[in-house]
C-alpha cells in the first residue's frame, strides 16, 4: 500500500508539472483562451482556505482570513482565477513551518482587486525574488522545495499578466512571503 501511494503521489506531481508546462507553453504562444467572466474574489478566498483545511491541520498550520469581504469581484477566468489562488496558497503552506500562520486577505485597490497571500516561513532573500518568478527556479535550501517544479509563481505570474492584472511579491529571510495578486476589477 505503501508503494502504491508513493507511485500514485509521484504520478500526480508529474501530471501537475506537465499540465503547469502545457500552459505556460500556450501563453507564451498566445493561445490561451480565457473565458471572462464577474468572479467574486473573496469568495474564492473562503472556498480556497475550506479546501486547504485539512492539509493545513496536518502542519498545525493556522489559515487566518484576517479581511475577505464578498462583492470585490474580479474580471476573470473563473477556473484560472480560483487555480492561481490555490497556487498561491499551495505554495505558502509548502514553505509554512509546523504551526505557522498564512493569512489571506481581499481589498479594492483602485481599478484592481488585490488578494493577499501571506506567511511567515522563512522568506526569500531580495536578490531570488526576481529569479524565483522564472520557470524552474527555487530560492533556500534545497529540501524546502523538493517537491515542487519551480512553476507555481511562474505561471501565477504569466496568468495574471494574461488577465491584465500583476502579481507582486515580498519578502526577506526570517520575514516570510508575501504574494499579491492584482487583478482587473469587475464593473
Amino acid at each position: 500500500r505503501e508503494y502504491a501511494g508513493l507511485i500514485h503521489q509521484g504520478g500526480t506531481n508529474l501530471f501537475k508539472m506537465v499540465n503547469q508546462i502545457m500552459d505556460l507553453t500556450k501563453i507564451s504562444a498566445g493561445r490561451y483562451d480565457l473565458r471572462k467572466m464577474s468572479v467574486d474574489a473573496g469568495s474564492v478566498l473562503w472556498l480556497a482556505r475550506e479546501s486547504f483545511r485539512a492539509r493545513a491541520e496536518a502542519k498545525a498550520i493556522t489559515i487566518e482570513v484576517e479581511d475577505c469581504p464578498d462583492g470585490l469581484p474580479v474580471e476573470s477566468d473563473e477556473n484560472v482565477f480560483c487555480g492561481m489562488v490555490n497556487a498561491l496558497i499551495d505554495n505558502a503552506l509548502s514553505f509554512t513551518h509546523q504551526g505557522g500562520r498564512v493569512r489571506l486577505s481581499v481589498d479594492r485597490r483602485g481599478d484592481r482587486v488585490a488578494v493577499n497571500v501571506a506567511d511567515d516561513g522563512p522568506g526569500v532573500a531580495e536578490e531570488d525574488l526576481k529569479r524565483i518568478l522564472e520557470p524552474f527556479e527555487h530560492a533556500g535550501p534545497a529540501q524546502d522545495h523538493a517537491s515542487g517544479a519551480g512553476l507555481g509563481l511562474t505561471l501565477v505570474n504569466a496568468f495574471a499578466e494574461l488577465h491584465g492584472g500583476s502579481l507582486k511579491i515580498e519578502s526577506a529571510p526570517g520575514k516570510g512571503f508575501r504574494a499579491t495578486l492584482l487583478m482587473p476589477a469587475a464593473l
